[in-house]
């Protein structure tokens, strides 16, 4: 049975009241007032908390909103580095602490994972090899 926190938090306080000023046991109430001893001890825990169904709870290990904003500022003045040597490069310079995991999942949401930087390198100078054209195409021949 479902019940209210403030009646759940009001019950437990009438136990303990009651368990204080009589000599009956919490063992002895919780027989008296029908409530199953897993019911009573879990409602002891959540006192004064509400109730969360299947809500996301922050864990300990997730991190802080001013975590999550370093790495974006830190990523935007670094944009040519990869998230994996980002994250090192973070760590070195004491500015968060996050696995690289989190690191890629944090700039995926802010849009700064998917950016195309076009570098030339000693393997790519322009030229697009025959096999990737369309068949279809001519290529101009100049003399």
């Amino acid at each position: 049975m479902w019940v209210e926190p403030d009646i759940r938090d009001d019950i437990i306080d009438y136990i303990d009241y009651i368990a204080d000023k009589s000599d009956l046991s919490y063992q002895n109430l919780i027989k008296i007032l029908d409530i199953t001893r897993s019911r009573f001890y879990d409602w002891q825990k959540r006192k004064g908390i509400e109730n969360r169904h299947n809500g996301k709870l922050p864990k300990g290990h997730w991190i802080m909103p001013y975590e999550r904003k370093a790495i974006i500022e830190y990523c935007r003045h670094h944009m040519e580095e990869g998230y994996r040597r980002l994250t090192y490069m973070m760590m070195d310079a004491d500015i968060v602490a996050v696995s690289p995991s989190t690191t890629y999942r944090v700039l995926k949401e802010a849009g700064l994972l998917n950016r195309t930087i076009l570098r030339a390198t000693a393997n790519w100078n322009g030229f697009m090899a025959p096999s990737n054209r369309k068949r279809s195409e001519k290529v101009p021949i100049s003399v």
